[in-house]
């Protein structure tokens, strides 16, 4: 099975409350092949600034609802919970810092550091399209 990573951008008034958790739902345009089980890293977006915020948040896709009475066709509503490995307070430092989110894929582990390179167990993750986990 194949796990992607989406990179999003989310505008502040629908950020926060993603973030927080109040809203555990999104709805995009369904142009990505969204499955159960990828995961999305939504990075704040400020549409008057044209610019990002420099705040992000990774999330595991729980739902994916489509073909549904009332949802336009090509939109899809995205069911959100909590990746239990994220830290928004060390991925927004990171962010603002430039850092790349490093991933063991052996152990699974991921966590941010501006250095270039790690062992060779690790690999950078790219949020500028989809990866493969």
């Amino acid at each position: 099975m194949s796990i992607f990573m989406h990179s999003l951008k989310c505008w502040p008034t629908y950020f926060q409350p993603i973030r927080r958790g109040d809203k555990p739902f999104d709805l995009r345009k369904d142009d990505r092949n969204y499955q159960v089980d990828d995961r999305v890293f939504l990075r704040e977006y400020d549409p008057v600034k044209e610019e990002y915020t420099g705040k992000g948040a990774e999330f595991i896709i729980s739902y994916v609802l489509r073909d549904f009475p009332g949802l336009e066709k090509g939109y899809c509503i995205l069911g959100y919970k909590k990746n239990p490995y994220w830290s928004a307070k060390k991925a927004d430092s990171a962010i603002d810092k430039k850092a790349i989110l490093w991933y063991n894929y052996n152990t699974k582990e991921r966590f941010w550091d501006e250095q270039k390179s790690i062992d060779s167990n690790y690999k950078p993750l790219n949020f500028s399209y989809q990866r493969e986990l």
